[in-house]
């Protein structure tokens, strides 16, 4: 194991005792429907723990401004397959989040956390 995938696993450790259960939803990619003309995305669901934080006199958040309305996600990664991207959805006590902004967090090619910018 290395240095990384334990720190995954300590992460997602404090994640479950402090934080709270939810859900990615990563689009994986999208079905066509020829009659409306309408492309609907097609989304896989990992199930996380994490932990919702508020922004505390931030204006932007990597070139994004932050609403007052947004959270600071900070999401386990282990057990998520794909990285999330822009379009990916998190759910966390009931309330689903659009991600924003996400900044994985790791090395050697293992994401320690995922903190997302999400809006509800």
């Amino acid at each position: 194991m290395s240095l990384y995938s334990d720190l995954a696993s300590d992460a997602l450790a404090i994640l479950v005792e402090f934080g709270q259960p939810g859900t990615v939803q990563v689009q994986t990619g999208a079905t066509f429907d020829p009659v409306t003309q309408i492309n609907t995305p097609t989304y896989t669901t990992y199930p996380v723990s994490a932990y919702v934080g508020n922004y505390s006199g931030r204006v932007n958040e990597a070139g994004t401004l932050v609403q007052t309305s947004d959270r600071k996600l900070i999401v386990s990664a282990e057990g998520v397959a794909l990285d999330p991207q822009m379009s990916c959805i998190v759910t966390v006590g009931g309330v689903a989040y659009a991600s924003q902004n996400i900044k994985p967090v790791g090395g050697q090619g293992v994401n320690v956390v995922f903190i997302i910018q999400g809006r509800a």
